[in-house]
């Protein structure tokens, strides 16, 4: 009997030992910033003084209160003086927070995949600018369903780098549309991106677009498939100050915390 009950003890001894606790919840926060947000500063903590890195820290804050067992990485870049997909890129991920990395735009989504080691982690993208275009071209275009889970997309005054060239010749000629825009209603860098396949948009789950039309040279629009809120207030600089509106993000952390 003794015997019997020695064993039973060194069994249940080990299962507690070896026993597995249960897989942690985490979640995947992507803060994706616009043109020249690096400040040409590639190799310094250039993420971190974005406009929109804030609202991202605080949405991080906002996942951790309402579920406090859930781990929430994040990925945030910044990119430089030139349009994605090749321009020259700095991200900084929680894996290395003190450590800003510097890439080219068309690397940001293979590093989000290195960050997730369960492909059905939630992960939530917001992108200003150009930002929000490649927001958009990283869940329609180069994720697949399979690999990545997008759970929300929240694009921020999103501009279309093919419309909006930042290129020397296409700023020459973007001033030169808006100083006969003055007369004629031209203009260069409005509007929603166009190059973006939104007939898959059905496969976004959550997603909010922002956007301000108060800008004279630069705003977006509406987008077909996403719920849109026209927001005011700005001034002439509402293409920067929109991300950083407390109005947009109460809206996204309500969105991914319901």
């Amino acid at each position: 009997m003794n015997r019997f009950f020695l064993a039973l003890c060194l069994v249940m001894m080990t299962q507690l030992l070896f026993a597995q606790d249960p897989a942690q919840k985490k979640a995947l926060v992507v803060g994706l910033g616009g043109y020249n947000s690096c400040s040409n500063d590639y190799d310094g903590p250039a993420p971190y003084g974005m406009g929109l890195s804030r609202g991202v820290q605080e949405l991080i804050e906002s996942i951790k209160q309402a579920s406090p067992d859930t781990k929430v990485d994040y990925l945030l870049a910044c990119l430089g003086d030139g349009a994605p997909p090749w321009v020259r890129a700095a991200i900084v991920t929680s894996k290395n927070p003190d450590y800003s990395e510097g890439i080219r735009s068309r690397s940001i989504g293979p590093a989000i995949k290195d960050l997730l080691d369960d492909p059905t982690t939630p992960v939530y993208i917001v992108g200003h600018s150009y930002g929000g275009w490649l927001s958009l071209h990283l869940t329609l275009v180069q994720f697949a369903p399979k690999d990545v889970n997008v759970a929300g997309v929240f694009t921020i005054d999103p501009i279309d780098p093919q419309l909006c060239d930042s290129s020397m010749m296409g700023k020459m000629i973007a001033m030169m549309n808006i100083m006969m825009g003055m007369f004629m209603g031209g203009g260069q860098c409005y509007g929603a991106p166009r190059d973006i396949p939104l007939d898959r948009a059905e496969s976004i789950s959550n997603w909010l677009n922002f956007y301000q039309q108060e800008a004279s040279l630069i705003r977006s629009a509406a987008i077909r498939g996403a719920k849109n809120h026209y927001l005011s207030g700005y001034g002439r600089r509402g293409h920067t100050l929109i991300a950083r509106d407390r109005r947009v993000w109460e809206m996204i952390e309500e969105e991914v915390v319901k």
